[in-house]
C-alpha cells in the first residue's frame, strides 16, 4: 500500500482584523460617495448634502465578537432628503401719492362723467377694474385712483358720499357696492331687464347684435340660468331668417361661440342671396323701361313718316292744302264741280268673312304681320297712312 499523505497544518486565521479591515472599506467609500454628492449640490446651486442632517443606513448589523471593540463612524452617510424651498411673500410697498399718480396716470384710465344709461356705467368700471387689477392697488389705493377719474354729476355724488361716510378706510367692494346703488338702481334695472326680455336684432349686424346683448346679460346676470339658456335666447333675439338657418340640421348650437360663428356664415350667406335677387329685378325693370322707350322712339318714327317726312314737309303741304281751299273758294260756294266726287267702291259686305281676324275684306289678311292695311308697308299704322283719307 502506499503511504499516506499527510494534511498540512491550519493555520490561525485573525477574523476580527479582517472584519475591521472591511469595515474601514466601508466606510472609506461612502466618504467618497458624501463628497461627489455635495460637489454635484454646489454645482446645481443647493445646498450641500453635509449640511442636512443625516439619517441613520439601515445596514445589517455586524457579528459581534468577544474580545474586538466594534468601530463607529465618525461620519457616517445617510442618503439625501430633498428639501422644498419655503416661498416668502413680499413685503408691502409704501407708494407715495406722487408715485402713484404717475403709475395711474401712464395707464390712461377713462374718466366717468355720471351717466343715467347703467351700461355705459358698468362699461366704465370694468375698463378701470383692469387698469387697476394690473398695478396690483390695495383697496385704499384702488379707491382713490376710482374717486380722481370722476367728474361733473360722478363728483358731485362722490363729495355727497364723503360727508356722511370716512373713505379712507373704505375697500374696493364697498366703492363697488356705493357707485352700483347710484347708478344700477331698482327702476333703471327693471327698465334693462324689459329692454333685455324685448330686445330683438332688427336691422343691426349680427356683431352689433351680439354686442348689445352681451351688455344686457352683463347687467341681468340672474335671467340666465346656464349657457343652452343663453343661447335660447340670443337665437330668440336673431331675425328669424337667420334663426331658421342656423336652427334647422340635425346638431343645434350648444355653446354661445357655436351659435355666433353659425349666424354670421347665415348672415353672410342670406345678403348675397338678397344682392342677387335684388340685381335681378333691377335688370328686369331696366329691360322693361328700355322696351317702352324702343316702343316710344318706333311710334314717333312711324308718325312722322305718316305725316310725310319732317315738320318743313309738314308745313308745305299744309300751305299747299290751304292754297287749293283758297282757289275752291274762290271759285264760290256754290260751284258744285269743284267737290271732290267720291269713287264708286263696293260695299264692304259683299266681301267673305276672313278666317284669319274675323273682319270682310279683299285680298290677303294683312293682320299680324305689322303691316298697314291700307298700302301694306311697314313702319306705320293704317290711321297714320297717307292713302287714309
Amino acid at each position: 500500500m502506499p503511504p499516506k499523505r499527510r494534511r498540512a497544518p491550519i493555520q490561525d486565521v485573525d477574523l476580527a482584523a479582517q472584519l475591521n479591515e472591511l469595515r474601514q472599506m466601508m466606510l472609506a467609500q461612502q466618504q467618497e460617495i458624501g463628497g461627489l454628492r455635495a460637489q454635484l449640490a454646489q454645482q446645481n446651486q443647493g445646498p450641500p448634502d453635509a449640511e442636512v442632517p443625516p439619517a441613520p443606513v439601515n445596514q445589517p448589523a455586524a457579528p459581534e465578537i468577544p474580545g474586538v471593540d466594534p468601530v463607529i463612524p465618525e461620519n457616517p452617510i445617510a442618503p439625501e432628503i430633498p428639501v422644498t424651498p419655503v416661498a416668502v411673500p413680499p413685503a408691502p410697498l409704501v407708494r407715495t401719492p406722487e408715485e402713484l399718480y404717475d403709475r395711474f396716470r401712464r395707464m390712461k384710465a377713462p374718466e366717468f362723467e355720471g351717466s343715467t344709461n347703467p351700461i355705459e356705467a358698468d362699461n366704465w368700471l370694468i375698463d378701470l377694474q383692469v387698469a387697476l387689477n394690473f398695478l396690483r392697488l390695495n383697496d385704499q389705493e384702488r379707491v382713490l385712483c376710482a374717486s380722481f377719474m370722476l367728474r361733473k354729476d360722478a363728483r358731485l355724488w362722490w363729495e355727497t358720499v364723503q360727508i356722511w361716510r370716512d373713505v379712507t378706510m373704505m375697500t374696493w367692494e364697498d366703492f363697488v357696492e356705493e357707485f352700483k346703488e347710484k347708478y344700477f338702481n331698482t327702476e333703471v334695472m327693471e327698465a334693462q331687464q324689459d329692454e333685455f326680455n324685448k330686445f330683438r336684432q332688427g336691422n343691426l349686424s349680427v356683431a352689433e347684435a351680439v354686442k348689445k346683448f352681451e351688455q344686457l346679460v352683463r347687467l341681468c346676470p340672474h335671467l340666465i340660468s346656464s349657457e343652452r339658456d343663453k343661447v335660447r335666447k340670443m337665437m330668440r333675439m336673431f331675425r328669424p331668417d337667420l334663426a331658421v338657418v342656423i336652427s334647422s340640421g340635425p346638431y343645434p348650437p350648444l355653446t354661445v361661440a357655436e351659435c355666433v360663428s353659425r349666424t354670421i356664415r347665415a348672415e353672410y350667406w342670406v345678403g348675397q342671396n338678397k344682392e342677387q335677387r335684388a340685381k335681378f329685378f333691377q335688370e328686369k325693370m331696366e329691360e322693361k323701361a328700355q322696351a317702352k322707350q324702343n316702343q316710344a322712339k318706333q311710334g314717333q318714327t312711324s308718325q312722322q313718316k305718316g305725316q310725310g317726312g319732317p315738320s318743313g314737309q309738314n308745313n308745305n303741304r299744309q300751305y299747299g292744302s290751304n292754297q287749293q281751299k283758297r282757289k275752291w273758294n274762290a271759285g264760290g260756294q256754290g260751284n258744285q264741280q269743284n267737290f271732290p266726287q267720291k269713287k264708286n267702291t263696293p260695299d264692304s259686305n259683299s266681301y267673305p268673312t276672313c278666317q284669319k281676324c274675323g273682319r270682310r275684306h279683299p285680298g290677303d289678311c294683312r293682320a299680324g304681320n305689322g303691316r298697314c292695311f291700307l298700302c301694306g308697308k311697314e313702319g306705320h299704322y293704317a290711321r297714320n297712312c297717307n292713302l287714309n283719307p
